[in-house]
């Protein structure tokens, strides 16, 4: 099998019958598709449970898991162990790949000789949608260059690195910088794999999303918990943070 999809979800049902579409109207299918919930308390497993026969009558292999977790990351491990194919991917439950070719543009390249595949994504956020082009992957000491959902990773490195789960925002930054350092061999693609809907814990929580992204560099040594640059960034955000919520105000 070539590859595992996996959806992390938690009382989803107004979004993911769009996931599960998505996922099955791809011209790839030589993949599985794991499900992990975190015990919704909605319809979210019903619906899920309701496209088996359509997952069935493409020879598509599904599996749901349903089971309070510690967080996103600690869900997408557990999926991650159970997956039986030679590549991972992760798709929100409330995101989409960009067309029906997605999969099958990423899996016609030779990827060989490679371990990390990641391309382009479309961003759904109000007032500026579009597509983003992935950034060169020596930025990751940066930033997160690409969008996780527009990534994809050999299993076997998933299972080694795994998500460090003490970060609720930014495990998924630690994970592939991770990767880098350890200089697996990573491919930037020129297609647009995923279309990500703007408004998640890491978009509505900037401050935080910094905070946990200075604290993953730190962790791999990338900067000193002492280097200025750290403190005059913290400046900036906390000053930026109060400014706003004076203007909020008005």
């Amino acid at each position: 099998m070539k590859l595992s999809i996996i959806t992390v979800c938690y009382n989803s049902e107004d979004s993911i019958s769009n996931t599960l579409e998505s996922i099955l109207n791809q011209t790839f299918n030589d993949f599985e598709c794991i499900f992990i919930d975190g015990d919704s308390t909605d319809r979210t497993c019903e619906i899920i449970h309701d496209y088996e026969r359509e997952f069935n009558d493409k020879g598509i292999k599904m599996t749901l898991v349903s089971e309070p977790d510690r967080g996103i990351y600690d869900a997408m491990n557990k999926g991650a162990k159970l997956a039986n194919g030679e590549w991972i991917t992760y798709m929100n439950s409330d995101d989409l790949y960009y067309d029906n070719d997605a999969l099958s543009s990423v899996f016609a390249k030779d990827t060989e000789h490679c371990d990390l595949i990641y391309g382009n994504t479309y961003f759904n956020k109000p007032g500026e949608s579009g597509i983003k082009r992935a950034k060169e992957i020596d930025t990751i000491t940066h930033h997160l260059p690409f969008c996780p959902q527009a990534a994809f990773v050999r299993t076997y490195i998933q299972n080694k690195l795994m998500f460090d789960s003490s970060f609720s925002i930014s495990a998924d930054y630690d994970f592939f910088l991770r990767c880098y350092l350890a200089q697996y061999r990573i491919m930037q693609i020129e297609e647009t794999i995923a279309i990500f809907n703007w408004g998640g814990i890491s978009n509505s929580n900037l401050l935080e999303t910094y905070k946990q992204d200075t604290l993953v560099k730190m962790k791999n040594g990338i900067i000193s918990r002492y280097s200025v640059i750290v403190y005059m960034k913290w400046l900036y955000f906390i000053l930026k943070f109060m400014v706003d919520r004076v203007i909020c105000r008005y």
